[in-house]
């Protein structure tokens, strides 16, 4: 990771796991708990975090641990192939689409949290997020995410649910199957 900017962060790796002792390495500086077991990238630094993955697969995430940049927007999906997937016969089109699903605040995070430590109420969203694109009742009308598919075809699609805010997802008038 990089820091371009003049802040300082702390990553995370969201639900990806591993078997050793550490959560996620040998290295308990690579935990990202920014001023417990370990520093913040400086502004203009640089640091590798090494992960080791062993043989999960899946769509997962990475977000910010330093203060509320999370909240922000301060994270993004992580999506881990499988070069031996076994279901990778059953999709005409895999590896191409990503659902990032994600909370919205019209406010930046820092007066919600100031809201939050006077009152004790956690701030509900204002609106869901898919892939960047969503209505909110006081900002003009964004486009709705749309991803495009041909008829037939059965794709393999990585979701990313990183949100609290309840979203219901539809497929127009096409049948939308889990797997």
């Amino acid at each position: 990771m990089y820091s371009y900017y003049a802040i300082q962060f702390s990553i995370f790796y969201q639900s990806v796991y591993s078997n050793k002792p550490s959560f996620l390495t040998t290295n308990a500086y690579e935990e990202a708990e920014p001023f417990v077991n370990a520093c913040p990238i400086a502004p203009e630094s640089s640091y590798t975090y090494t992960v080791s993955l062993g043989s999960q697969a899946g769509t997962f995430w990475y977000h910010s641990k330093l203060s509320i940049q999370y909240a922000d927007g301060f994270h993004s999906p992580l999506i881990i192939y499988d070069p031996a997937d076994p279901h990778s016969s059953l999709y005409d089109v895999d590896n191409e689409f990503t659902l990032v699903q994600l909370d919205w605040w019209q406010n930046s995070s820092l007066p919600l949290m100031a809201d939050y430590e006077a009152s004790g109420i956690v701030p509900i969203s204002d609106s869901g997020l898919v892939n960047g694109a969503g209505h909110f009742n006081r900002s003009p009308e964004v486009p709705w995410s749309i991803i495009n598919v041909v008829q037939g075809k059965c794709y393999c699609l990585c979701v990313g649910t990183f949100i609290d805010t309840l979203l219901i997802n539809t497929c127009g008038a096409y049948q939308l199957s889990w797997t």
